[in-house]
Parts: structure tokens; C-alpha cells; sequence
């Protein structure tokens, strides 16, 4: 029961960037070009539903060395 709430929290990435959503926005509108209905692409299908506990994202200023403060900090960050 403590992993599903745990699963629920929020997210302590910020909200993505303009650039993000354009980018989100054109990939969703070359799905409809090609013939891919709004429908079908945000049906559920069985087996398909991922369940995220963690994830951790590197970036250049530290190489890939992630401390257990940084992984804490962004699992609870309440914004």
C-alpha cells in the first residue's frame, strides 16, 4: 500500500519548458497526418499502463554522478 502512495506523489520535475510542448504539440499533429485519430492516441490499452517510482535524469554539469541528496530532493519537492 506504501509503494501506490508513494507511486502518486508528484513529480519534483518542473513543469516542461514552451519548447517541451511545441515539441509535444507537432509530434501529436504528425501522429494525426498520419491518420493516427486523437481517440486512439489517448486510449488506455492493457499492458501498456507503466507505473513510475523513480526515475533520475543526468545532465552534463555533474557526468552522470547523482548523489542519494539530489534523487531525495527531487522525490520531495513540493512545489
Amino acid at each position: 500500500m506504501a509503494s501506490l502512495a508513494a507511486a502518486q506523489e508528484k513529480c519534483g520535475n518542473e513543469e516542461p519548458g514552451p519548447e517541451a510542448y511545441q515539441a509535444a504539440v507537432g509530434l501529436r499533429a504528425a501522429q494525426r497526418a498520419e491518420g493516427l485519430s486523437a481517440s486512439f492516441l489517448s486510449k488506455r490499452t492493457d499492458g501498456l499502463l507503466i507505473t513510475t517510482y523513480l526515475h533520475v535524469v543526468e545532465d552534463e554539469a555533474h557526468r552522470g554522478f547523482v548523489t542519494d541528496k539530489m534523487i531525495d530532493d527531487q522525490v520531495h519537492h513540493d512545489s
